[in-house]
């Protein structure tokens, strides 16, 4: 059996009772860890368009630190939750963190809830999913919107209760992931929303009441899920569970938890449908199902290609595959009389940015691309840069893409090599950026050293150029999301915006406001915890070697130097992670197990663009060309959405008339 399921009632008890003592002496110091992995975070200060609230990260570390010892905090559950919802509130995909008393269970429920609006224009509602579908077949007397969630008002509900720990920046966008995503089924996520899973969190209560707008009332009751990964459920007492999913060096053979985002089915309920299931077969689609190309039916759209990317999350020989597909259906489309593109990237949450580029390049192969990143210019990143910088030099450089802290091997937003001559030319901080200390720009990393045959870039490197000229003008194309597209997915995104693309969005919020096409996170590049700390361990061995070197030895002044940073570098670093999962004890030196999927992140560097080079593309509020509700027909058969978009976006769009909202820009 793949999970086991247990009644609410029954695990509420278990998690009532001991199954989360903690020695809460090592929760205290875990607080304090991860204030050091806090300095590594890049954005500052966000500016009044920012949507969202900003929050002080090391401020509501110490808050939690504080009430672990004045004994506010009660479990080890509390405390974790308390921690990811902090995290969370920074509203930065890029900055994640994986708890172990979390990836014990998994919290969801069988209700899921959709926003719709009956005919498009009129603000939508919150409904059952599955009154959504009985809408769509007509039946419209019998279905009342939902207006309350446990007594308070519905929406005020999910996007104080929920929406605010999912961590897109753009709350339209956290609106959306409440809800059932048709394209989770091509990545192999949960389909039915956060509402119905709460992020696998206990919701706080056994029953969820929802009542209707006509005076019905309807009982949720949440179920948990034990993952197979965890074992056999044979626990007798919580501190025996706790010590096998938390404490290093136990004997458990098993990893707790699952990877985030991924659920086994529940035999409870069934989840909504999604991937191939609710979409038409295509044309053309790679191996893994990311890449998809459709044409669409409406006689009078026979002019438009749609093509379907539903994740960057590739690489190795699935990046060359992944690229050869999107050439192939770019080349079927343009040869069979398409003169329009849809690209949706709806669900798109990014993933190895390689493709994304590529996919660029091969919508525009006579733009070269440019991409400016800053890191946040910190002591700990300055005795990296050096013991990294003096290392590699010359032709060695070349092969070092990560870390991107080799100065040598840096090169300028446009592609320039040889313009940071030393450490300090990059490392800064740059005098000219006003308000935090921040590195000089430069690009995300050589596109020649990084472009291969196996993971190409169309015409940089050795990877030829995939499409010589360009088979859809900008006009020509229209981006479809559902504001929830991320990191890779929003620099492709950015980029085909500045060649004139224009997006469509759907759903959000129920108001008659603008809302982004992009509302994940826009950094520049993300690092995983196991990322840094590799990084740490192989400069501490660089700078070991480099302090017993011959030069070194015969240099007093250097040896000086190179052990001042040894030093330093040893009261800097965070205590190191394992590198891989369930190492053994020598290799950690945290408290407690955490990260076992390798999750946990911060967002190194910021990008920025060329509109603004002092302020975090992060930031900036873009809002969609044209944004569009969602009726019942796009629930039920999401394909339904590309004839809309194709018939806004190419035309002749009137507001209105094309279903875009209408609302006064902002």
């Amino acid at each position: 059996m793949s999970s086991f399921l247990v009644q609410t009632a029954v695990v509420r008890l278990f998690l009532l009772g001991v199954v989360f003592w903690f020695p809460f002496a090592l929760s205290s110091s875990c607080a304090e860890i991860a204030s050091k992995f806090g300095t590594w975070k890049s954005e500052g200060d966000a500016p009044p368009s920012y949507l969202s609230p900003t929050v002080d990260l090391l401020d509501g570390l110490d808050r939690i630190r504080k009430k672990i010892i004045n004994g506010t905090i009660s479990s080890q559950y509390d405390f974790d939750n308390l921690l990811h919802r902090l995290i969370s509130q920074a509203n930065d995909g890029h900055l994640q963190i994986g708890l172990c008393s979390r990836e014990i269970f998994r919290f969801q429920h069988g209700t899921p809830l959709t926003s719709v609006s009956r005919e498009g224009l009129d603000l939508p509602q919150l409904y059952v999913h599955s009154d959504a579908v009985i809408m769509h077949s007509g039946q419209v007397e019998a279905i009342s919107p939902v207006v309350e969630i446990n007594g308070l008002e519905a929406d005020y509900y999910l996007q104080s209760r929920i929406a605010v720990t999912l961590g897109y920046q753009d709350p339209d966008a956290r609106y959306n992931a409440l809800f059932p995503s048709p394209s989770a089924g091509f990545t192999g996520t949960y389909s039915a929303g956060a509402w119905a899973s709460n992020s696998g969190e206990w919701p706080g209560s056994a029953v969820l009441t929802i009542r209707f707008a006509n005076g019905t009332r309807l009982e949720v009751k949440p179920t948990a899920t034990w993952p197979a990964t965890n074992g056999p459920m044979n626990y007798t007492d919580g501190q025996a569970l706790f010590e096998a999913a938390c404490l290093p060096g136990t004997s458990s053979k098993y990893i707790f938890g699952s990877f985030p985002g991924m659920y086994l089915g529940l035999p409870a309920y069934e989840l909504p449908r999604s991937g191939p299931s609710v979409f038409p077969a295509p044309t053309i689609k790679d191996s893994n199902g990311l890449v998809r190309l459709y044409s669409l039916e409406d006689a009078a759209l026979q002019d438009v290609a749609v093509l379907q990317i539903t994740s960057f999350r590739i690489g190795g020989e699935d990046s060359r595959e992944f690229s050869a597909t999107i050439r192939q259906s770019l080349d079927w489309a343009s040869s069979h009389g398409k003169t329009k593109l849809l690209l949706d990237l709806s669900g798109n949450e990014g993933g190895n940015v390689i493709p994304g580029f590529d996919l660029f390049r091969m919508l525009f192969p006579d733009e070269p691309i440019r991409s400016e990143t800053r890191f946040r210019s910190t002591e700990l990143l300055d005795v990296l840069g050096q013991a990294f910088s003096a290392e590699y030099r010359g032709a060695d450089a070349k092969e070092i893409l990560d870390p991107p802290l080799a100065a040598q091997n840096a090169v300028s937003p446009d592609q320039e090599e040889n313009v940071f001559g030393s450490w300090k030319d990059l490392f800064g901080p740059d005098p000219n950026y006003e308000g935090d200390s921040m590195s000089n720009a430069y690009a995300v990393f050589s596109f020649a050293a990084a472009s291969t045959t196996f993971e190409p870039i169309s015409g940089y490197g050795s990877a030829p150029l995939a499409i010589k000229t360009r088979l859809f003008e900008p006009q020509s194309i229209a981006v479809v999301t559902d504001g929830r597209c991320a990191s890779t997915c929003a620099i492709v995104v950015g980029l085909l915006q500045a060649q004139g693309v224009r997006t469509v969005t759907f759903g959000g919020r129920p108001r008659k406001a603008p809302m982004q096409a992009v509302g994940g996170v826009k950094g520049g590049q993300r690092w995983s915890l196991r990322t840094i700390s590799r990084h740490i361990k192989t400069a501490r061995e660089l700078l070991a070697k480099q302090y017993t070197s011959t030069a070194a030895q015969a240099n007093s002044t250097r040896r000086l130097a190179v052990g001042h940073l040894l030093q330093k570098l040893n009261d800097l670093a965070p205590p190191a992670l394992p590198l891989i999962p369930r190492m053994e004890d020598n290799e950690w030196e945290f408290a407690l197990r955490f990260d076992t999927y390798g999750q946990s992140s911060v967002n190194f560097r910021d990008a920025y663009v060329p509109a603004n080079e002092t302020t975090p593309w992060q930031f900036i509020y873009e809002a969609a060309d044209c944004r569009m509700f969602l009726t019942p027909e796009n629930v039920v058969d999401p394909a339904s959405r590309w004839n809309s978009a194709a018939r806004a976006m190419f035309g002749g769009r009137e507001m209105g008339s094309e279903k875009c909202v209408d609302y006064v820009s902002v």
